[in-house]
C-alpha cells in the first residue's frame, strides 16, 4: 500500500466512525417535547446503516477474509442436511454459509449477513440504554475500538454482539432468556459458553467473593493446561482447527496499560456508579474477571479471546 492510498484509506475509516456517532447523536439535538420516539429509531437505525455498508461490501480487508471467504466452500460442500447441523461445532455459522449458497451462491453475502447480525445486536443493545449513557460516546468507543476488529473475527464478534445484548437479563437475573442468548451465541463461535458460569458467579450476593474466585481458579486451571485440553479435543473433528492453538509465553504489560484508562476511574468512582444504578455493580465483576483471563493471556495467548 502506497502512503496516499493509506492516508485515504485512514480518511475513509475516520469518516465512518464520525458520520455513525454524529447521525446517532442528532436526536439528542431535537428538543424533547417534538420527539416522539420515531427520529430516535430512524437516526439510530441510519447509522446503524452507515456502519453496515462498508463492512458488508468490503473486499480482501481483514486479516482473515481470505479464511473465511474460501472457508465458504469448505461448509458448503455437499447438500445440506439437518444431520448435518448437529455435527458442527458452531452450527448457526454453518447455517447462514449454507442459506447463502442456496439463495445467493456468492462468500460476498456471508460478510454482509454477519455484519447485520453483528450490528443488530449491538445497536439494540446500546438502544436500550439511551436515557441512561452517553450514546455518542458509546457509538464512538465502539467504532473506534471494536467495530474495524470485527473485520477480523467475524464470528467470535457475533457472539460478543449477542452477549452484549444478554447482558440485560445477566442484570435483571432472568436465567433462561440468558442462556437461551448465551446458547445461540455459542452456535456462531463455541469461546461464548465460558460467559454462562457468570450468572451464578454474580447471581448470589453472600457467594460472590468465592464462586468468582472459584471461576478464576476453574479458568487459570484450563488454560494453564492448554496443551493437554486441545490434544484430548483434537481427537474430535469438530475440534481439529483449534489445535493449532498452542500456549504460547510472553511478558509485558501491555494489556494492563491499555485497560487503565477505564480501570482506575471506576476504581475510585466505584461507590458512586453503583449508587447511580445497581447495574454498574455487575459490570464491574465483569472488569475484574476480564482483567483476569486479560493477564492469563501473556501465559496463553487463546484467554484473551474470551
Amino acid at each position: 500500500m502506497n502512503e496516499v492510498s493509506f492516508w485515504l484509506s485512514v480518511l475513509f475509516y475516520s469518516f465512518i466512525i464520525i458520520a455513525t456517532t454524529a447521525v446517532a447523536i442528532i436526536p439528542k439535538m431535537i428538543p424533547a417535547h417534538r420527539d416522539n420516539g420515531v427520529s430516535r429509531r430512524a437516526f439510530f437505525a441510519a447509522s446503524l446503516i452507515i456502519a453496515w455498508i462498508p463492512a458488508a461490501l468490503r473486499y480482501g480487508i481483514g486479516t482473515d477474509y481470505t479464511n473465511y471467504f474460501y472457508g465458504y466452500y469448505t461448509r458448503t460442500l455437499g447438500e445440506f442436511s439437518f444431520g448435518a447441523i448437529f455435527e458442527k461445532l458452531e452450527p448457526g455459522y454453518y447455517l447462514i454459509n449454507m442459506l447463502v449458497k442456496y439463495l445467493f451462491g456468492s462468500p460476498q453475502v456471508v460478510f454482509a449477513l454477519a455484519a447485520l447480525i453483528m450490528l443488530i445486536f449491538i445497536y439494540v443493545a446500546l438502544y436500550r440504554q439511551y436515557d441512561e449513557i452517553n450514546i455518542g460516546l458509546a457509538i464512538l468507543i465502539f467504532m473506534s475500538l471494536f467495530y474495524f476488529s470485527s473485520y477480523n473475527i467475524v464470528r467470535q464478534y457475533m457472539a460478543v454482539a449477542i452477549i452484549l445484548f444478554a447482558y440485560k437479563y445477566l442484570i435483571e437475573k432472568s436465567f433462561w432468556k440468558y442462556l437461551m442468548l448465551v446458547l445461540l451465541a455459542t452456535c456462531f463461535h463455541a469461546s461464548a459458553i465460558f460467559v454462562l458460569p457468570i450468572y451464578f458467579v454474580l447471581r448470589y450476593e453472600k457467594l460472590k467473593f468465592w464462586s468468582m474466585g472459584l471461576f478464576i481458579v476453574i479458568a487459570v486451571v484450563i488454560f494453564s493446561q492448554y496443551d493437554n485440553f486441545l490434544t484430548i479435543l483434537g481427537q474430535y473433528d469438530q475440534f481439529q482447527r483449534y489445535v493449532g492453538y498452542n500456549s504460547v509465553y510472553q511478558v509485558g504489560i501491555g494489556r494492563i496499560l491499555e485497560r487503565l484508562p477505564v480501570l482506575v476511574p471506576v476504581f475510585f468512582l466505584r461507590k458512586k456508579l453503583i449508587a447511580h444504578n445497581r447495574a454498574n455493580a455487575v459490570f464491574i465483576d465483569l472488569l475484574i474477571i476480564e482483567l483476569f483471563t486479560a493477564l492469563f493471556s501473556y501465559v496463553n495467548v487463546s484467554a484473551n479471546r474470551i
